[in-house]
């Protein structure tokens, strides 16, 4: 039987809040706005879109970056020093600081892990 090709379209975020994650991912992290539909925000960055969708009853319960299996995306910053000063200064919580792996972690408002990676 021959395979069906398979190609990742948007990535949902399931979220509690749609207002309070649409703030952190467009206001903080600069996501473009796309449209609103039925309450979701669907988001642009890069070439990647991603879709806030409000349907979680409760936040993320994971505690740290690789405990538990779980889906991931990364974070592109130029200037990883930047980035960090940027995100604390915004209230964002950074779980993790790896300057010299090149890489941050962060959590968005519903505790979701993002990983910040420098070049």
């Amino acid at each position: 039987m021959n395979r069906p090709r398979f190609e990742i379209g948007e990535t949902n975020v399931l979220c509690t809040d749609a207002d309070r994650s649409l703030a952190f991912y467009r206001d903080i992290l600069g996501f473009e706005y796309v449209t609103e539909d039925h309450g979701a925000h669907r988001l642009k960055c890069g070439s990647a879109f991603v879709l806030l969708l409000p349907i979680a009853e409760e936040p993320s319960r994971i505690i740290t970056y690789g405990e538990t299996a779980a889906l991931s995306f990364d974070l592109y910053a130029q200037d990883l020093g930047l980035a960090h000063d940027y995100l604390v200064d915004n209230g964002v919580e950074i779980q993790t600081v790896r300057m010299t792996d090149g890489y941050l972690i962060i959590k968005d408002p519903d505790g979701l892990l993002l990983e910040v990676v420098g070049p």
